[in-house]
């Protein structure tokens, strides 16, 4: 690591190197040694560039691995011509929040809405994100919201124009004290 630049250091070359390492052992069936490479790329700096397109690709491995994901990703199942939504409420002094979402198979429409609740002020609602017919081989989902202001971010997955697939989706929202809960 000490002689990497500081610039590949930020770019996230040695977790990507790490990772490979991690995926070598497995595909040449060193399973044990690809999970100790895992648990070292863990506990790795996770400030750099290639952190999400590296995270994508490990929870893909845990899974071929069985290994059972750090991170808290739910499962979901979106119905045909139904939709499901999540609510995260956001309280005063959140400077980031961070989603994900892969889809299984197929395609899906998804918007991440935020509306304001700080005292004193009327309730503003902004659209952060919207996809229409967002693809499974377009990968991995990523949002990032900064609010200002404490209030509620809304997550719907809409199926509705399926009438006949329901769709599986794996989500997950950071940091991960937020609580992720279904609207009624």
């Amino acid at each position: 690591e000490g002689k990497l630049s500081p610039d590949a250091q930020k770019f996230g070359c040695l977790q990507y190197a790490t990772y490979i390492m991690a995926s070598s052992n497995f595909f040449m069936g060193k399973l044990g040694d690809a999970k100790d490479v895992l648990k070292k790329l863990d506990s790795m700096s996770k400030s750099h560039h290639l952190y999400h397109p590296i995270l994508f690709k490990v929870t893909q491995l845990n899974k071929m691995l069985g290994l059972e994901m750090k991170d808290a990703y739910m499962e979901l199942n979106v119905p045909n011509r139904d939709q499901l939504k999540y609510a995260v409420v956001i309280p005063e002094g959140t400077t980031e929040v961070e989603w994900e979402w892969m889809l299984d198979d197929f395609s899906l429409n998804f918007s991440a809405n935020f509306t304001s609740s700080a005292a004193g002020s009327t309730p503003t609602a902004t659209v952060v994100q919207s996809l229409e017919q967002y693809t499974a081989t377009s990968g991995p989902c990523l949002g990032r919201y900064e609010p200002t202001k404490p209030g509620t971010l809304i997550f719907t997955f809409d199926n509705k124009f399926s009438m006949m697939r329901s769709k599986k989706v794996v989500f997950r929202v950071s940091p991960e004290h937020l609580v992720v809960a279904p609207c009624k």
